[in-house]
């Protein structure tokens, strides 16, 4: 059986349309073969990306168009030692992309994630945040580029990349990236690593609270921005 990793859900900005429902709802299996998901002009798509295999795509993003995308692995690696995603937004005129991750690694699980918001048209707007928590011995990697052709002026670009390490012994690398050929744009990123602070730690064993149920809380905390946006698309997979 082939393995889902995508679910997707589109309609009109504002709600689903009318017999959407069977229409839009699709599964896409990841694979190693490029493929193509193209959000029509004026709609509006969420995408739930589970991580079931590595693979890569390209997300066309048309005029007027919006489009969210969760990379949120639900399962621990069994086959895989190394998951590894790439992805491409390309987005032309006054539309909107999101891409959000959540990753939690166990054991020497490795993921990498390669993304390119590829702004093509004018007042093209995109964000993205992606957060990890590392255990054990895993590595989590983000190579994260927006790119501003120079007809894309007037667009609006943020990406975001924060990392929390529960073991000493687990590893992150980040490495975002701008390259801009536009003169009236914003752009920025963001990306730090960090350790759980001893003080939350020694809080919440105050009030008798053991380590590993602490550093779980702290976890599930750190997390719970992308949960949140999660829910507020009916989307609600547990992230640890």
């Amino acid at each position: 059986a082939p393995s889902v990793a995508f679910l997707a859900k589109c309609g009109e900005r504002g709600g689903l349309r009318l017999g959407c429902v069977a229409e839009c709802m699709k599964q896409i299996e990841w694979n190693n073969k490029l493929s193509n998901i193209i959000v029509e002009a004026g709609e509006t798509v969420t995408i739930f990306d589970t991580a079931e295999k590595s693979g890569k795509a390209i997300i066309k993003v048309k005029p007027n168009a919006f489009v969210s995308y969760f990379y949120i692995p639900q399962t621990v690696m069994v086959e895989e030692a190394e998951k590894e995603r790439e992805l491409v937004v390309e987005i032309e005129e006054d539309p909107q992309a999101e891409v959000y991750g959540a990753v939690l690694s166990h054991g020497e699980e490795k993921y990498r994630f390669n993304l390119v918001q590829h702004h093509k048209g004018e007042r093209s707007k995109s964000k993205t945040l992606f957060k990890g928590v590392g255990k054990d011995k895993s590595l989590q990697e983000f190579f994260g580029m927006i790119k501003i052709d120079k007809t894309a002026q007037q667009s609006n670009a943020f990406l975001e990349n924060r990392v929390l390490l529960v073991s000493e012994h687990a590893t992150s690398r980040a490495k975002p990236e701008l390259e801009i050929n536009a003169n009236n744009v914003k752009a920025s990123h963001a990306a730090t690593t960090g350790r759980i602070n001893e003080d939350q730690l020694f809080y919440l064993q105050s009030r008798g609270i053991d380590v590993k149920t602490a550093e779980e809380l702290i976890a599930k905390g750190f997390l719970g921005e992308i949960h949140s946006r999660m829910k507020s698309y009916d989307l609600t997979p547990s992230l640890i």
